[in-house]
This record gives structure tokens, C-alpha cells and sequence, in this order.
């Protein structure tokens, strides 16, 4: 039992909801698109959901897995003591669980473009990119060149969370890309991205330690937090514009992420100048993880109800 314990945590449950949030913002404007073609056949919208969503938070778990063992094999997370590799876990299980988890990717993501898709163009070309989520979930610390210490994590985070997951999920349901999924695409990876810097930030010492490159530590604490909070607040900003020149005043309700908003640009702000305990980053990462879910929970709905 303890070892399903073990490497349920090696998953970081925490982060899931990064992956969930793309998906029901890109389910949510597919389905603006079909009600307004008549096109809604609720059993296999919900079907293709379903898979969407376990493939996504595989994918996920996928890449949580092969950071422990990436940073484990290099020593770059050794003074973390909630990560899983040669301790409650030894490399072996957390390489037979990175198999297992490619192969359950591989058959749910088969099974969802052959029920969406059908066997033609499009199918191959969907693998194509879900080979590529496969190969990208595993290289970001694995491998003999690793993307995640070249200062690339972000952009992979942004690209893969934002605008496959969006527009991927999207297109999926739908068989369009509009303006409006490549709108939220956008949003939602820079919120995804957001929590990146976050998890970087607390590292920033250790990861010059070891030799990590990642965006925070070419920047620094002082220009990381200003362009932390200026993606914060383009996000808020084109969320908001979108509201008015659609008139959707759904979104009014985002207004109730202020306060977390505040108090956590507030508290990354102290940073600068005064160090951050690991309890308070931890804080952190979890309220950004809740500002990115509640956005694209309150996104998703406001969609839907226009």
C-alpha cells in the first residue's frame, strides 16, 4: 500500500488541475460553437471530454514523473524533501511507472482520435502532436540534453498547456479553430506559465547550485517578479477586454480572484528584498494553482451561459 501511496504522491495530485484548465476552457468553447450550429450530441461530447481529460492528466503526471527522475539522476533536487527518487521510490519504479503512464497516454489518446477523428489526415496529424507531448513531457529533465535546464521549461509550459490543450481539446469537439480558443489559448498558458516562475523562483539559488539554466535564474528575483506580474496582469487584462467587446458580463465574476490575486503578487513582491520560506512558497505555488483553476472554471462557465 505504501508504494501506490508513494508514487501517488510522486504525481503531485496539486498540479492536475494545469492540465484540467486548458481542456474545459477548449470544451467550453466548442461547445458555444456546436449549440450555435445545432450540432451538440451529448453522449459523445461528453465521451470525447472524458478521454480529453485523462489523457491531459496523464500527459501530466507523465512529465511530474520524469522530473523526479531527471533532477534525481543529476542531484539537482537533493535538498528537496518531497520529491520521490532513491528514497521512497528507487529509479527503477519511477521508470517502470514513466512506461506504464506513456502506454496508458498511448491508449487513451488512440481511442480519442479515432472517436473524434476517424482514421484520415487529421488523425496523423494529432498523433504527430501527441507524439511530440510524449517526447516533450520526458525531456524536460530527462535525456542527455534536457530543455528544462536551457531556460526553455516556460515556453514548453506555455505551448503545451496553453495552446495544444485549448485549442487541441477545441478542435477535437468542434473541428474549428477560432479566434476565440487562440484568445484563451493564450490566457490560459500564461497562467500556466505563471506557475512555472513560481516553482522556479523558490529553486533559484539551488538551481545555480546544481547548474539548472531556467528563465529565473537569468533574470534574477528583481526582473523575474516584474515580468511575473505583468503576465499576471495581461491575462486579467485581455480577459477583461474580451468580456466588454463580446459583452459577456459573466466574467464580472472573476472579480472574486482580487483578493487571492493581491495578497499573492504581495507576498512574491517581499521577495526582492527578504527571503521566502519554503512553507510560504509553498503557498504560493498552491495559490496560483487556484487562481489558474478558478479562472478557467469561471471562464468555462461564462462561456457556456452566454
Amino acid at each position: 500500500m505504501s508504494f501506490f501511496v508513494n508514487l501517488l504522491k510522486a504525481t503531485r495530485p496539486h498540479t492536475y488541475p494545469l492540465s484540467l484548465v486548458g481542456v474545459l476552457v477548449g470544451n467550453a468553447i466548442a461547445w458555444t460553437q456546436l449549440r450555435t450550429q445545432g450540432q451538440i450530441t451529448d453522449n459523445k461530447f461528453w465521451l470525447i471530454l472524458s478521454l480529453t481529460l485523462l489523457t491531459a492528466v496523464s500527459l501530466q503526471i507523465l512529465s511530474n514523473l520524469a522530473n523526479d527522475y531527471g533532477d534525481g539522476k543529476r542531484g539537482t533536487d537533493a535538498h528537496r524533501t518531497d520529491r520521490h527518487f532513491g528514497d521512497t521510490l528507487s529509479p527503477q519504479m519511477l521508470m517502470n511507472a514513466i512506461i506504464g503512464f506513456v502506454g496508458l497516454i498511448c491508449v487513451s489518446g488512440l481511442t480519442l482520435l479515432v472517436l473524434s477523428l476517424g482514421i484520415g489526415r487529421e488523425f496523423w496529424g494529432f498523433l504527430g502532436l501527441g507524439a511530440c507531448a510524449i517526447i516533450a513531457a520526458i525531456t524536460y529533465t530527462m535525456g542527455k540534453n534536457p530543455y528544462g535546464y536551457k531556460a526553455k521549461g516556460e515556453l514548453a509550459v506555455f505551448v503545451f498547456f496553453g495552446m495544444v490543450n485549448v485549442l487541441g481539446s477545441s478542435y477535437l469537439q468542434s473541428k474549428q479553430i477560432s479566434g476565440l480558443a487562440v484568445l484563451f489559448a493564450i490566457i490560459i498558458g500564461v497562467l500556466c506559465t505563471c506557475v512555472l516562475t513560481v516553482n522556479n523562483l523558490r529553486d533559484i539559488d539551488s538551481d545555480r547550485q546544481a547548474g539548472k539554466t531556467t528563465l529565473v535564474t537569468l533574470l534574477g528575483k528583481g526582473k523575474t517578479i516584474t515580468y511575473y506580474k505583468q503576465a499576471l496582469i495581461g491575462a486579467f487584462v485581455l480577459l477583461g477586454l474580451y468580456a466588454v467587446f463580446r459583452q459577456n458580463y459573466y466574467f464580472i465574476a472573476l472579480i472574486v480572484l482580487f483578493p487571492l490575486c493581491r495578497r499573492h503578487v504581495t507576498t512574491l513582491h517581499q521577495y526582492r528584498t527578504n527571503a521566502l520560506t519554503p512553507q510560504i512558497f509553498a503557498k504560493q505555488l498552491k495559490s496560483i494553482v487556484q487562481l489558474t483553476l478558478m479562472t478557467g472554471l469561471i471562464s468555462s462557465i461564462s462561456l457556456i451561459l452566454k
